[in-house]
């Protein structure tokens, strides 16, 4: 089945079940988080409540008011704030899900926050969240790593070889817990070919090519999850076209 519609899927049944509550960040764009609301109940996904800023939101997610929530228009950097405050944690770490038109297959990338990704260790950390969050998905996840060239440019610059060290330090490391992961050096292109679960050189460069992939290339962006969360946090662009995948996503998460 089809990833979508196998969350499209759950969430009617999450929601037959026990009545879902997802809440929405509303801060700017009110038509289209109406109608994304709409639609959403229309298809049984869940109860949508609309908060107007982000900490009614985290709190109502911290306090269980909510089963989990979508960003929607808030402003990142509000969300970020909350979402440190409410549940006590010092970084974030968000895995976006693209559908990719042209290669017609779903992808997982990380990291997409330009301040996430910030070391071995994160990316990491990364690798083992997301590995253990696809397979939630009944999905097997086949990793590959990103760097600033091929092994053949280490001579080129101080910044490529050591961003080519730190690549293959952390397939190493990855290995050596039971992950396969393999890397592809700046060959995005064989990456998604052969991978599922794309882990970029850091933060910016993934938030890059987010949204290049969405804005500029067609795809479908269902939402990123923050993996280092005890709750169903799902971040977005404030200026995406629907929310409605969102929100479907949030709710079948739900367990």
């Amino acid at each position: 089945m089809d990833l979508m519609a196998q969350i499209q899927t759950k969430a009617r049944s999450n929601h037959q079940e026990k009545t879902v509550k997802v809440g929405i960040g509303l801060a700017d764009r009110k038509a289209t988080i109406d109608e994304s609301v709409k639609i959403a109940e229309e298809n049984n996904y869940a109860e949508v409540v609309i908060f107007e800023t982000a900490d009614e939101l985290l709190n109502a997610l911290g306090n269980n008011e909510i089963n989990g929530a979508v960003r929607g228009t808030l402003s990142a950097t509000d969300v970020v704030k909350s979402l440190r405050s409410v549940f006590g944690i010092d970084h974030l770490m968000r895995l976006a899900c693209l559908k990719l038109p042209l290669a017609d297959k779903y992808i997982f990338v990380a990291p997409v926050g330009i301040d996430e990704g910030l070391n071995i260790d994160q990316k990491l950390e990364f690798i083992k969240l997301g590995n253990d969050f696809i397979k939630k998905l009944d999905i097997e996840p086949s990793i590959g790593i990103l760097a600033s060239g091929r092994p053949e440019d280490r001579d080129r610059s101080p910044e490529i070889a050591e961003a080519l060290e730190d690549a293959d330090k952390i397939v190493e490391l990855a290995r050596g817990k039971n992950i396969d992961v393999d890397n592809y050096g700046i060959l995005i292109e064989e990456a998604v070919q052969n991978c599922n679960f794309i882990i970029m050189p850091d933060g910016v460069t993934g938030n890059l090519i987010f949204r290049t992939l969405y804005f500029l290339g067609g795809a479908v962006a269902i939402g990123a999850p923050v993996l280092n969360l005890p709750k169903i946090f799902i971040d977005t662009s404030r200026s995406k076209r629907s929310y409605v995948e969102s929100i479907a996503f949030a709710s079948g998460l739900v367990d």
